[in-house]
């Protein structure tokens, strides 16, 4: 580069001194804007050289581990954050780290179809849409007030059904995808202001936003398009053209890469933001056309993606697709998720101490002063903490302890009641119990739900007392035992051998009944013995109880081996009269209520539902015969044409099964056709299996019979190079679970909700029922 300058002015002189100048004040702004501010000036040191240079030491690993505890809720997030959505839960995830933090649970709707995840960047705001049910909900993140509060912004009974959508955080709007008036809508953040700014006479399906340079795009749900407009709807183009694009396909834009991703069944494609020099990466794992990714985002030189195959899972691969690590794992199969660059506020039910081997703190334990030392809080460190026990981690509130519970002389018990999730920190009144008063000195602590345990901010107590946790009796250590194998009583004295014990039912000779015309002979008594081995050379002393339903019948205490021959022996007068060991057993078929019911599609074809409803569909093409998402289990067909050259008959060449996650195949055809057959001289037979119990086949001369886990029977056969016939028995936990061209069963046999459309619920019309399951 070169600079021009007149004689009069040193003007390269004053461009350095300017840069210089400017990068002192970085600096000091640097020091005074962020250090001082963040880290209080005991934990780091900071050295800066005539060299224009500065050199900082912290007193800790890193810049987080020093940050001042007041500051914690402050401090910039350096570190890549995902925020993902499952069917029931909203969480924050630090991919360093993989700490998973649980904003809400408890998520309303539920719909049978994907939820999408947003966020306004400054406004501590999340948006999901379940485009199930057509709603929008929203909650505050990161805030102090109203935290894990759920508030509805477009509820079920609204004329609008958003099924995708984008937040504006620069212009404080929100646009979403609508079925019910196949276009763009845009709203306030509090969804009032509806405006309609793209009109379509095609379904407009996922949509995300370039706010930056002020563009929309979406995808065309009909023609398999994602194309771009304005924020106002105006100047419409078309950037990619994909005909594999389906309704649910997902839109990424990476605007650190100049790319736009999009996914495809189990892949994810890219392209340039002008639609140029598409890729395709493939995602790890089951790579069948049947699973889809559901998720996507991108952070520095990573792709993050779940799909239904092992949606519980965040999974990670660099831009080509490789190098695949799985990074985190939630509750349930996810839906979506965003990269978050908002405020983190830590969270307590993540970042607390733990207060480990707290079972004497249980209500149940007593202490011994004469063998145990007492626990007293007085010089407990204030803070969350997270408690440790087999005997729980709750706070007894209404089972008063007892002096002398808990390990300690004056045990604090709670003065409330426990919070619920959605309480966020709550503050509630601990007593301290002693021999004059219930509630003698109180302290108040704060308690936080963490869907599944609780923390506690906890503070010092008094001298001789201490927080109670749990309840029930604490077990003897792994080193010592005693009689009940709990304290009071435990020793290392104490024997700990196991012995593997076995109880025989044998028949011995009782007393002898005359038979005219027979010889005598002595009748036949049940008796039950328990045999073991001694394992102490006979200086054991062994206590022998016999039990039954709980109740002890007989029992020797305090015997060495050699005495213990009539312990060990149950005999009929120990329970004549008492109980009666003759069981009686009474059968139940549950299935039952269900007999006779069968699912039928054969050839032409020709369909009946479990409720005995009978039609026909000539479609071509994968449709559902029966889905049940309790497994899930699924059961697919694959149509043809039964002739060539000839077309209005379809015939079944395909079937799949799946049972959680394994998955049997058969196919007998080539490629599918309306006028054509393309069969296969021999069926192809695939098993994906994880897990043998999945299902049980058999096949005798091409007659095959798969059954699941829950008792649901799939047979059919294999004639003339086609499957003729699928027939499917439901289980009682089909009833009114189960889905498909199968139709729902009932109990009563009502044929009324057999054609269950897969959307819009029950309806008459035949064909737009059959078509809604392909």
């Amino acid at each position: 580069m070169g600079i021009a300058y007149k004689d009069d002015i040193n003007l390269p002189i004053q461009i350095g001194y300017f840069i210089l100048q400017y990068a002192n004040l970085r600096m000091l702004q640097f020091y005074y804007d962020f250090l001082d501010v963040y880290i209080d000036r005991s934990n780091f040191a900071y050295y800066e050289m005539d060299t224009n240079s500065a050199y900082i030491v912290l007193s800790g690993p890193d810049l987080p581990s020093v940050v001042k505890p007041e500051m914690q809720d402050e401090f910039p997030n350096f570190c890549p954050n995902l925020i993902v959505l499952d069917r029931d839960r909203i969480y924050l995830i630090n991919m360093n780290e993989s700490t998973v933090t649980k904003l809400v649970v408890d998520l309303p709707s539920k719909g049978s179809e994907s939820f999408q995840i947003d966020y306004h960047q400054t406004k501590s705001y999340i948006y999901w849409v379940d485009p199930y049910y057509g709603t929008m909900h929203r909650t505050c993140y990161p805030c102090n007030d109203n935290e894990r509060m759920i508030e509805e912004i477009i509820p079920k009974s609204s004329l609008y059904h958003p099924i995708s959508f984008s937040i504006d955080s620069d212009n404080d709007h929100i646009y979403w995808s609508d079925s019910s008036y196949n276009a763009v809508i845009r709203s306030n953040l509090d969804g009032s202001n509806k405006t309609v700014i793209i009109k379509s006479s095609n379904g407009i399906g996922h949509l995300t936003l370039d706010v930056k340079n002020s563009w929309i795009y979406f995808m065309d749900d009909e023609i398999g398009t994602i194309e771009r407009s304005t924020l106002d709807g105006n100047a419409k183009v078309v950037v990619i053209s994909d005909s594999v694009m389906t309704k649910k396909s997902r839109i990424l834009l990476d605007f650190e890469g100049g790319r736009i991703h999009w996914t495809v069944r189990n892949m994810i494609r890219s392209a340039f933001l002008n639609g140029s020099d598409i890729q395709e990466i493939k995602g790890y794992g089951n790579q069948n056309y049947r699973y889809s990714i559901n998720g996507i985002a991108v952070y520095n030189d990573y792709l993050y993606y779940t799909n239904n195959w092992s949606g519980r899972y965040v999974n990670q691969v660099d831009r080509s697709g490789s190098n695949f690590a799985r990074s985190a794992m939630v509750h349930d199969s996810i839906n979506d998720m965003k990269i978050f660059n908002g405020r983190v506020k830590k969270d307590p039910c993540v970042t607390y101490k733990r207060l480990d081997n707290a079972e004497k703190r249980s209500t149940g334990f007593f202490a011994d002063w004469t063998s145990e030392e007492s626990i007293s809080d007085d010089m407990l460190e204030e803070g969350w903490y997270r408690i440790y026990s087999d005997n729980g981690d709750d706070m007894p509130t209404t089972q008063l302890p007892g002096t002398k519970y808990c390990g300690t002389m004056n045990p604090f018990w709670l003065n409330g009641t426990l919070p619920k999730f959605v309480d966020g920190n709550t503050t509630v009144e601990s007593c301290m119990q002693t021999n004059q008063s219930i509630c003698e000195e109180s302290v108040n602590i704060i308690i936080r739900n963490c869907d599944g345990y609780n923390v506690y901010y906890l503070r010092p107590t008094p001298a001789n007392s201490s927080y109670c946790f749990g309840s029930g009796p604490v077990h003897c250590p792994a080193s010592m035992s005693s009689e009940t194998e709990y304290y009071p009583g435990c020793s290392s004295n104490f024997p700990t051998a196991s012995l593997s014990v076995e109880v025989e039912a044998l028949l011995t000779e009782g007393e002898i009944i005359p038979i005219p015309n027979l010889d005598p002979k002595p009748s036949l008594i049940p008796i039950f013995k328990c045999e073991f081995d001694d394992q102490s050379n006979g200086t054991y002393a062994y206590d022998v109880y016999w039990l039954i339903c709980g109740n002890v019948i007989k029992n020797n205490t305090n015997l060495l081996f050699k005495d213990i021959t009539n312990a060990i022996v149950l005999k009929e007068t120990d329970w004549h009269g008492k109980y009666k060991m003759n069981m009686e057993v009474d059968v139940v078929d549950k299935d039952s209520v269900l007999k006779n019911r069968l699912c039928q599609s054969y050839n032409d074809p020709h369909f009946r539902t479990f409720d005995g409803r009978y039609y026909d569909y000539m479609g071509i093409g994968e449709f559902v015969m029966y889905k049940n998402d309790l497994g899930p289990y699924r059961v697919h067909a694959l149509f043809t044409s039964c002739y060539d050259g000839s077309a209005g008959t379809s015939c079944i060449c395909g079937i799949a099964i799946r049972s959680k996650e394994s998955l049997f195949v058969l196919r007998t055809c080539r490629n599918i056709s309306k006028t054509e057959k393309h069969l296969l001289q021999q069926p192809i037979v695939s098993l994906t299996s994880c897990d043998k119990t999945d299902m049980s086949i058999k096949n005798t001369n091409n007659n095959y019979k798969i059954i699941l886990p829950i008792a649901t029977e799939i047979q059919f056969s294999i004639a003339r190079r086609f499957i003729s016939v699928i027939s499917i028995k439901p289980s009682v936990k089909d009833i009114n679970t189960a889905k498909g061209l199968c139709g729902v069963p009932s109990t009563s046999k009502d044929p009324s909700d057999d054609f269950t459309h897969r959307e819009k619920g029950a309806i008459n019309n035949e064909k737009s029922f059959a078509d809604s399951w392909k």
